[in-house]
């Protein structure tokens, strides 16, 4: 009998599937950045955005938004979906019941294209992502818990994964 985890991801994944642009690379769930205790440090990330050539400060508060340069910004729920595809990276608002999933709607879907991203680990409790695409003029900031559990490590690390291209384009992470 699969665990409450494995049928949660089963659901989400299905869930999420029949709305986005193409194959699924990971469904997962994502907390504003400071929800669970973990702040960015005091530090800020210096991104120097490619194409552009400007630079972009981000402190680790993105007071639980999406911020989007010529549209509304959107507030991220206390916890939400996440699923990033080959082309896309999607934030979902929904509810949870037992191991089933309702996605209520989409909240954004950034392109990777241009997309950088920034990962900042927690001392034990949760793994920041930093994600500005300047092309689509969009900034936001998730956080993953990790809480010490290996299963939470692993799905942290698949989403690093995920990640890859636009963490690589992006340089090291900044030494914490």
């Amino acid at each position: 009998m699969p665990s409450m985890a494995q049928r949660y991801q089963a659901n989400l994944d299905a869930a999420v599937t029949p709305l986005i642009d193409g194959p699924l690379v990971i469904a997962t769930s994502g907390a504003p950045v400071g929800s669970m205790g973990n702040l960015f440090q005091a530090q800020a990330f210096n991104l120097g955005m490619a194409g552009g050539g400007g630079d972009v400060r981000a402190s680790g508060r993105t007071s639980g938004k999406v911020s989007q340069a010529n549209l509304k910004d959107v507030r991220l729920p206390t916890s939400f979906a996440i699923a990033i595809t080959p082309t896309s990276v999607y934030f979902f608002k929904r509810k949870l019941f037992w191991g089933r999933v309702k996605i209520k709607k989409q909240l954004v879907q950034i392109p990777r294209e241009g997309l950088q991203v920034r990962v900042a680990k927690g001392k034990a409790t949760a793994t920041t992502f930093l994600l500005v695409s300047e092309p689509a003029g969009i900034r936001t900031a998730f956080e993953m818990a990790t809480l010490g559990m290996s299963s939470a490590k692993e799905l942290v690390a698949r989403v690093v994964e995920a990640f890859g291209p636009e963490i690589a384009s992006s340089g090291p992470a900044p030494s914490e």
